[in-house]
C-alpha cells in the first residue's frame, strides 16, 4: 500500500518560494491575520467535518487574542499545542489530520511568521484529501497543491497593516 503524504507541495517549488517571499514582505500582524482568516474560511470547515471538538477554534481564537494583547504567549501556546496533540491522534484520518496541522501551524505564526507556510503545506493536503480522498496519483496531488498555493498567493494582501 502506498504511503500517504502528510503535507503537499515542495519547499523548492516556485509557488512556495513566491509565497514565502511575499509573506516576508508583510508585517507580522498582516501575515498572521491573513493566515488565520484563511484558516477560518478554508480549513476550519474541513476540521469540523472530521472532529466535533473545539480545539481548532480555540487555537485560532487564542492566536487572535494574543494579537490583540489580551493574553500572553504561554496561554495561546497551550491551545495550539493541544491542537497539535489532537493531530497526532488522527493518523487514520488524513484530511482531518492535515486540517488540524494546518490550523495549528497557522496559529503558531504568532510566534514565528514562517509557520504561516504550514497553512499551505498542510492546508493543501487537507483540501486535496477532503475533495479527492487518498487514492490519487502523486501528480494529481501536486497539481491540486499548486492550484491552492496560487490561490493563497493571490489572496495575500499587498500592503501591511500598521504594527502596534
Amino acid at each position: 500500500m502506498k504511503r500517504r503524504r502528510k503535507m503537499l507541495g515542495r519547499a523548492d517549488s516556485p509557488q512556495i518560494i513566491a509565497l514565502a517571499s511575499r509573506i516576508e514582505t508583510l508585517s507580522k500582524p498582516t501575515a498572521v491575520s491573513w493566515c488565520l482568516a484563511c484558516c477560518r474560511k478554508e480549513i476550519l470547515p474541513i476540521y469540523r467535518h472530521h472532529r466535533s471538538d473545539f480545539l481548532a477554534e480555540e487555537a485560532i481564537n487564542s492566536a487572535e487574542r494574543w494579537m490583540r494583547h489580551e493574553i500572553r504567549l504561554p496561554e495561546a501556546r497551550r491551545s495550539i499545542l493541544a491542537l497539535h496533540a489532537a493531530a497526532r491522534e488522527m493518523e487514520n484520518d488524513p484530511a482531518g489530520q492535515a486540517a488540524a496541522r494546518a490550523i495549528a501551524q497557522s496559529a503558531s505564526s504568532i510566534h514565528c511568521v514562517r509557520h504561516a507556510l504550514g497553512l499551505f503545506l498542510y492546508g493543501a493536503a487537507a483540501i486535496a484529501y477532503e475533495r479527492c480522498g487518498t487514492g490519487l496519483a502523486d501528480g494529481e496531488y501536486e497539481r491540486i497543491a499548486e492550484e491552492e498555493c496560487s490561490r493563497m498567493l493571490d489572496s495575500l494582501p499587498l500592503e501591511s497593516i500598521a504594527e502596534d
